[in-house]
């Protein structure tokens, strides 16, 4: 073995306790990148300061050499090495002194023994994985070609070919990717057959393809039901080979591990490895084939395990009741050569024996079967649709039999849920989908029902049965359908409405206003004829109001600093202008808005507020200090100051019978004062030019 390895190097070491120092000698001497070696062999004892180095090529011994010291870095620390030549009586001196050592010690012996067997196998290792991979994959296989008719073509190549001898090989088939993979006892062996194949015939009438597979540095290992990744890459480890990634399978219980050098994967596959009490399996694993190589026989697929998936309380028990569904999913999911079982909280789904029968089946689609069962049960329940319902808990017995009333389709269920407060209609989409708009609809009446009914108020009017019959002749009951239609009007010595309490309110405001109506009509005995030329005569001037448009503009973007009198120039400077059209200066008021920039000017007509935007944008003075200028719009709201006094009744029946329909009211406790909007913008103008006749707004105050 010595003239195998004859170039020598001498290794002092310092003092220390590393357990197993040899093999991690070997390892960091064996490795280019950290010490610049190569194969090698190595002579040490436990705990000595020296050890023997040997290496099968000069040149590797050269690049360790040209580096004096070197650093090992190992869990335990780090340990400094240095290295330098010897001669051959020293080396001699050496080995004589360590043999003396070990047959002192015999549990040293059977130590030195072990590794020198480990050593050995790893040289072996490193010289197999230097010459390449003794192994050819065949692809384009196709699915009917069986194992013995391989095995004959792989005789064929070599019987056809120059070589004088066939060697011994191994034959594995890989079906799920048409593949077969020959293995042979060295890389001269199989880079003979790949040449072969080149000019065989039948293999080139087959339209195969030959490649060398690659050497790989990853195992999977099986069996693995209660062993963490920690535990692996622990166990894998402390048996000299560093692992650099762990990838588990949980659902196969398996992992696959990624070695940092891929001469381990030789040495572990050889191995009976035992973790604990389990015993584990580990085969090469070859990313180019998406699979492990088990050998000469291939492990017989197993059927995937049985699982079970929760869904919908409702469309479950639907499935329960309505034998046609249930069977309607049953039979999709058959096809997949899946058994489904309705359980009562769950369903579950178990693999058919006839699944590994298929001719065509291949792991792939055994790994991936629970896949395709869930795909094809959530394909197959988007056939059904659940509309959940939660009517009022007060009305549950009533809303039910109501929803059954509706659905009266025998392919559809109600499904109570009490619990929850739902009631869950299930069948077919397009049979739920029809029915939706309805049940909805039949929803929302009943939540308003009930709205009303608990927050209904009741309020009562004192008046007389006479007073009654003119309100109702007056149109009350009309007004009252048509804005309130679910106010309830009854009389029984007084006058009765029930309601939602603003709905009361409403209605209350708009008796009182008619019952002043009805009185003042009695005390100044207007007709009806008359009350009604009143009325057209009151549109009449509602309606020509509009048409006169906005008397005011809006000057924006006004300077903080612009005071009133030069704003008021300025208008005067417009209507001077001698490019103004306006023949005469008409008059105007000017309001200034500081704080939003603006100012009002507001003409006697909508006529001269339109000449004097038009005449805006031609003036230069305007124009410069970067103003805008557009109309006014007609407002159909009004603000009434200090009515402290004043309550919102008082007012809205104010400005209703003064013939002003309000609809809104919007007061301002803490200003004393009450936006009021108006059905038509005429009314504002009429209530301002009214003020100014002196009318009163307000028949408490006077307040305008």
């Amino acid at each position: 073995m010595d003239d195998a390895y004859p170039y020598t190097l001498i290794v002092e070491l310092e003092e220390n306790n590393v357990p197993r120092l040899k093999n991690k000698l070997v390892k960091y001497f064996q490795s280019k990148r950290r010490a610049g070696g190569g194969e090698c062999q190595i002579q040490y004892e436990d705990r000595s300061r020296t050890a023997v180095l040997r290496f099968r090529r000069e040149e590797d011994r050269a690049r360790v050499l040209a580096q004096e010291t070197h650093v090992i870095v190992l869990e335990e620390g780090v340990i400094k090495v240095s290295v330098h030549l010897a001669d051959r009586s020293s080396e001699r001196e050496q080995l004589t002194t360590a043999t003396n050592n070990q047959q002192s010690n015999s549990d040293s012996r059977a130590s030195e023994e072990e590794t020198q067997v480990e050593a050995v196998s790893r040289v072996e290792q490193t010289e197999e994985s230097a010459l390449g991979s003794t192994s050819a994959v065949l692809e384009n296989v196709p699915q009917d070609m069986s194992k013995d008719i391989m095995e004959m073509l792989v005789e064929n190549i070599y019987f056809k070919s120059q070589i004088t001898t066939q060697p011994d090989f191994s034959l594995e088939m890989l079906s799920d990717i048409c593949s077969a993979v020959i293995t042979f006892s060295s890389t001269k062996e199989n880079n003979e057959f790949i040449t072969s194949c080149q000019t065989n015939r039948t293999f080139l009438n087959k339209k195969l393809t030959v490649r060398a597979l690659e050497v790989t540095s990853q195992v999977r290992v099986e069996n693995l039901s209660n062993i963490s990744e920690d535990v692996l890459l622990l166990y894998f480890e402390n048996e000299g080979w560093e692992v650099e990634q762990v990838t588990p399978d949980e659902e196969e219980q398996s992992a696959v591990i990624s070695f940092k050098m891929d001469t381990a994967v030789q040495g572990i596959i050889k191995k009976e490895h035992v973790i604990g009490i389990t015993p584990i399996k580990a085969f090469p694993f070859y990313d180019s084939l998406g699979t492990v190589l088990y050998g000469k026989v291939r492990p017989k697929p197993k059927l995937p395990a049985t699982f079970s998936k929760s869904i919908h309380s409702p469309l479950l028990t639907y499935l329960h009741q309505q034998q046609e569904a249930a069977e309607m999913v049953c039979g999709h999911l058959s096809a997949l050569f899946c058994k489904v079982d309705l359980l009562p909280s769950s369903v579950s789904f178990s693999p058919l024996p006839a699944l590994l029968e298929q001719k065509d089946v291949t792991p792939k689609d055994i790994k991936q079967w629970k896949q395709s069962v869930e795909q094809a049960f959530t394909q197959v329940l988007s056939r059904f649709k659940t509309l959940r319902l939660q009517p009022p808990p007060s009305t549950w017995e009533e809303s039910e039999a109501q929803i059954k009333e509706i659905v009266l389709d025998k392919t559809m269920e109600v499904i109570p849920e009490k619990a929850e407060g739902a009631l869950s209609v299930v069948g077919l989409v397009d049979e739920v989908t029809r029915l939706e708009p309805t049940l909805n609809e039949l929803m929302t009446r009943i939540e308003k029902r009930v709205q009303r009914e608990n927050s209904s108020i009741t309020q009562g009017f004192e008046i007389s049965e006479e007073m009654f019959h003119l309100l109702c002749q007056d149109g009350l009951a009309d007004r009252f359908k048509d804005n309130y239609p679910d106010l309830e009007m009854t009389y029984e010595d007084k006058l009765i409405l029930k309601g939602l309490s603003h709905v009361v309110s409403d209605a209350a405001i708009v008796v009182m206003a008619q019952v002043l109506a009805v009185q003042k009509n009695l005390l100044d005995g207007p007709t009806a004829e008359e009350d009604n030329q009143i009325e057209a005569a009151s549109r009449e001037e509602q309606t020509e109001q509009p048409a006169l448009g906005s008397t005011s503009a809006v000057l924006e973007n006004v300077p903080q600093d612009m005071s009133k009198e030069f704003m008021e120039m300025l208008v005067e400077n417009i209507h001077k202008n001698y490019k103004s059209p306006m023949t005469s200066q008409p008059e105007f008021s000017l309001e200034i808005i500081s704080d939003t920039c603006s100012a009002v000017v507001t003409f006697s007509s909508a006529k001269e507020n339109n000449e004097f935007i038009t005449s805006c944008e031609k003036n230069k003075m305007f124009l410069n200090k970067k103003l805008t200028v557009r109309p006014l719009e007609v407002t159909s709201q009004l603000k009434v100051e200090d009515v402290s006094n004043i309550s919102e009744d008082v007012l809205l029946l104010y400005f209703e019978n003064e013939g002003w329909k309000v609809e809104q009211f919007t007061p301002n406790e803490e200003e004393q004062s009450a936006v009021i909007s108006f059905k038509m913008d005429t009314a504002c103008s009429q209530a301002i030019s009214n003020s100014g006749k002196g009318r009163k707004h307000s028949p408490a105050t006077g307040h305008q």
